[in-house]
């Protein structure tokens, strides 16, 4: 009956969140065309599915990049099987797209659960409001299967932190050497969480904190390291793609005029959900509601905005920059932001009748 009662209550502000996105998105997935590098990808991917180039070594076309290695290939083998699978329509590529949206979402979910909160569609409202997010969901980019793996590891990482067993922390590794196969060096900001944890809310010792940080670091070079020494192709792809575009971004590539232009579109594209909080805050302080909770959340909260600190501020290393390069880090701002606002949400909801 508890159940049931929760669900009614909650069901409405789900059919919302989703409501909102769809309203904002669904003329931009159903309509033709999409964001350059999303079409590169999908030509890459379609070309992988037809035969045309391998995995380890894709394909764009006869004139222009006939061996694709600007980016690792797990994406676009990954998107291949869809075009195996559903066949050529020129939709397969936004389904592909949608479906990495959903499943981020539901990793969302299950993060916020092994938190142990409800309401898990306050993270996925603040999460799709954010202007990147939608925009990407439609246009697909390698940051959306790079977000599944990352959003993953750290998943992973505290079922850990709720089970003790380390095959979580196997996981948690592995996750970001698909992450890194997926999108380079970008995949192992998550590599921070357990020094996040430690240094906010110190539930675990200096030394098991650096125990797991290890666990995660082995458990992600491994697997590349076996494909590197095991298969001459896989290390011939990955050496290229290091060349072609790590080392070229950092020495030559100029897309902006100052290293803290991301950090700028960071917080125009957080400018949405930090005006939300604000409001609540000063709406509940009319009303006198009680703060005292939001400020015990401000830890856990803390912890969350700064791993997704750690996912955009590398990127300033880097003059070739771009806002959907941090879509990784949307996740745990939304996170962030969710626990913050949690227990004025919730008591809020407590009194609907």
């Amino acid at each position: 009956m508890k159940k049931s009662s929760t669900i009614s209550q909650t069901l409405p502000f789900y059919l919302f969140a989703a409501g909102v996105f769809l309203i904002i998105v669904y003329q931009d997935l159903l309509s033709n065309g999409m964001f350059l590098d999303g079409l590169i990808y999908s030509t890459v991917s379609k070309n992988l599915s037809d035969g045309i180039g391998t995995f380890w070594n894709p394909h764009f076309t006869s004139t222009c990049l006939p061996e694709f290695h600007e980016h690792p290939p797990l994406a676009f083998g990954i998107q291949s099987l869809f075009y195996r699978l559903l066949g050529g329509s020129r939709f397969i590529d936004k389904f592909y797209s949608i479906v990495t949206v959903l499943i981020v979402g539901y990793i969302i979910l299950k993060i916020w659960k092994t938190l142990g909160y409800k309401h898990g569609w306050l993270p996925l409202f603040i999460w799709i409001i954010t202007p990147t997010v939608f925009w990407a969901s439609y246009n697909n980019l390698l940051e959306n299967t790079l977000t599944i793996f990352t959003s993953l590891s750290i998943l992973f990482y505290l079922k850990n932190q709720e089970n003790k067993n380390v095959f979580f922390i196997l996981l948690s590794g592995f996750m970001l050497s698909l992450g890194f196969l997926t999108k380079g060096f970008v995949a192992f900001f998550p590599w921070t969480f357990p020094f996040l944890l430690w240094l906010i809310i110190r539930q675990k010792s200096f030394g098991k904190m650096i125990i797991d940080s290890i666990g995660i670091f082995v458990f992600t070079l491994i697997p590349l390291l076996l494909l590197i020494l095991l298969f001459p192709v896989a290390r011939i792809s990955l050496h290229k793609y290091i060349d072609n575009q790590v080392i070229e971004s950092l020495r030559n590539a100029v897309t902006v005029d100052s290293r803290f232009d991301i950090v700028k579109r960071l917080f125009s594209e957080l400018a949405s959900a930090a005006g939300l909080c604000i409001l609540l805050l000063v709406w509940s302080r009319i009303r006198k509601y009680p703060t005292i909770l939001v400020k015990e959340n401000s830890k856990k909260a803390l912890v969350f905005v700064l791993l997704g600190l750690t996912g955009v501020l590398p990127i300033m290393l880097s003059m070739k920059q771009s806002g959907f390069y941090i879509i990784p880090a949307y996740p745990f701002f939304a996170l962030g932001t969710g626990i913050l606002m949690y227990p004025l949400i919730g008591s809020l909801i407590n009194k609907i009748n």
